[in-house]
């Protein structure tokens, strides 16, 4: 094997991944019949209805192929794709002139796009095959997206990818609002692992908070009984989603956002209720459904209840189950920056960002790929007793 600056051990990890990623795909009948058999049946004959599609030009095995696209070479090594015709014999267990070309995976993308429904299957078989390594795994999750650049020009009259939209977020550098032209990912991940549970994609117009109901039942409906805290930023804070985890029987920790308004009276700038002296309440805690307080330290009210109690459900934004004011809510929303890691990890090391394809059915096919190598890969790791290494796709790459 020539020396080409990528060690044994990565290729070796790389294979294994791509081996679990082809495996799943076999569990799915609808994938396998997505393939298309390889050569026509030994009658020579082909079924006309009910029976494999005709064959592309250039087929190859469906093994084979997941082998190399699920690995990608030029998703690891963005930055160096001349190495990729070099390295990518190595990569695939057939001989040389049996390996697929760019465009091979390039129809595969678009065959798998009819049926995107068969690439959620794989993910979600990996995830009940991590899940049952990890019984625990889901208790603490962390909702957010990122956003996901089109292979177009939004700015032409007609641009070439019609599903992909603008949106804005941040303030760039001199000071104007954040715009791009493509998609956004919605990911829910685990706190602990650091590994992805539940996605879904969406064009970029579409609002953060309208896909956390969508994760969160995903999520519940695969780990029943396990869910304990959701953690997500100010972009879901909306009465709708607190109601839907607080319906799971788990913790809404979700961040405060002002809409541009002033605090509402007989609250603090830590979301603390006051008394009528305007000095904070103590928190007692959580009884059912209810929150209860009690008379600060320096409450100086003649006259009043010592202990006030608030319903959770008239006004869950306001007296969530679990206060914003309290250690352990600032302690569990920490966890949130889980979620920031792992879109560090797809983008930085599965190109998540590095569209090459157009239309959103292709799109969720390049997200859900790039999910599928990320837990193949961590399943490897665990199955292998590594556990510190199941959410490093550094460890597995390079």
């Amino acid at each position: 094997m020539p020396q080409l600056g990528v060690p044994r051990r990565t290729l070796r990890l790389l294979r294994c991944a791509g081996g679990y990623a082809s495996n799943a795909l076999s569990w799915n009948r609808n994938a396998q019949q997505l393939a298309g058999p390889t050569s026509t049946p030994s009658s020579g004959v082909v079924p006309k209805e009910g029976g494999y599609p005709p064959p592309l030009p250039n087929p190859h095995p469906i093994p084979t192929t997941t082998n190399s696209p699920l690995i990608l070479m030029d998703r690891f090594y963005p930055e160096n794709g001349h190495l990729f015709p070099q390295i990518r014999p190595h990569l695939c267990r057939e001989r040389r002139k049996t390996v697929p070309s760019e465009d091979a995976f390039g129809r595969l993308i678009a065959r798998l796009a009819k049926n995107v429904g068969a690439v959620e299957t794989v993910f979600a078989r990996l995830r009940e095959r991590i899940c049952a390594l990890d019984p625990d795994l889901g208790a603490h999750l962390a909702i957010d997206s990122t956003a996901i650049h089109a292979w177009s020009d939004g700015n032409r009259s007609t641009p070439s990818d019609p599903d992909a939209a603008w949106s804005k977020k941040g303030v760039s550098a001199k000071g104007r609002m954040g715009w791009w032209f493509g998609y956004k990912v919605h990911l829910a991940v685990d706190t602990t692992a650091e590994l992805p549970l539940a996605y879904t994609v969406t064009p970029a117009n579409v609002g953060d908070g309208a896909e956390l109901e969508t994760l969160v039942k995903v999520v519940e409906k695969s780990q029943p009984e396990v869910l304990a805290a959701v953690m997500a930023d100010a972009a879901y804070d909306g009465e709708h989603n607190y109601q839907v985890v607080w319906e799971t029987g788990a913790l809404p920790v979700i961040d405060f956002n002002s809409r541009g308004y002033e605090l509402r009276p007989g609250f603090s700038e830590a979301h603390c209720p006051l008394c009528e002296c305007g000095q904070e309440m103590r928190y007692l805690g959580r009884d059912r459904v209810y929150v209860k307080y009690e008379r600060g330290p320096q409450c100086s009210c003649p006259e009043g209840p010592a202990i006030t109690r608030w319903r959770i459900e008239d006004d869950i934004r306001w007296h969530p189950p679990l206060p914003r004011h309290t250690l352990k809510w600032q302690r569990l929303y920490r966890e949130r920056t889980s979620v920031e890691r792992v879109n560090a990890r797809l983008k930085g090391h599965l190109r998540l960002d590095g569209l090459r394809h157009r239309g959103l059915d292709k799109v969720k096919v390049h997200v859900g790929l790039s999910l599928i190598v990320q837990l193949a890969g961590a399943l490897a790791m665990m199955e292998a007793g590594n556990l510190r290494c199941a959410r490093s796709i550094v460890r597995l790459v390079a």
